[in-house]
């Protein structure tokens, strides 16, 4: 039987796609932090998130950090089970995205601006 629904809960499934690149970041050593790329159509505003899904392990949101016609990135720091079974993960493996989620921004002009963030980055 399903679950009941909170209010204003988004009841999408995640969409399944391949990693088609995986890439340790400058600066870092690559397996502490890595930018995932997938090749998935969303329509990702600067700002927003997506929550990727292992199959049989869990969920968890991350910032969009490279976004081309189809292909999304999102950066990651290797810290708990999660992102340890996510660096476990090779080229041509499946994982889950939905989104995308949050509100986003655009900078309309604006010649100054302060960004406050957390994680391993400031991906917008």
């Amino acid at each position: 039987m399903p679950q009941a629904r909170r209010i204003g809960e988004r009841t999408e499934l995640p969409r399944t796609t391949s990693i088609v690149e995986a890439r340790g970041e400058d600066g870092a050593h690559p397996h502490e932090v890595r930018t995932f790329f997938v090749d998935i159509d969303l329509p990702v505003r600067p700002g927003q998130f997506i929550q990727v899904w292992l199959p049989r392990i869990d969920e968890k949101p991350f910032s969009v950090s490279y976004q081309s016609g189809q292909r999304l990135g999102f950066t990651v720091a290797r810290v708990g089970p999660f992102t340890r079974s996510l660096f476990e993960c090779a080229v041509g493996d499946r994982i889950g995205v939905r989104g995308p989620y949050g509100n986003g921004f655009d900078l309309n002009g604006a010649e100054r601006m302060l960004i406050v963030n957390g994680g391993c980055g400031c991906a917008p």
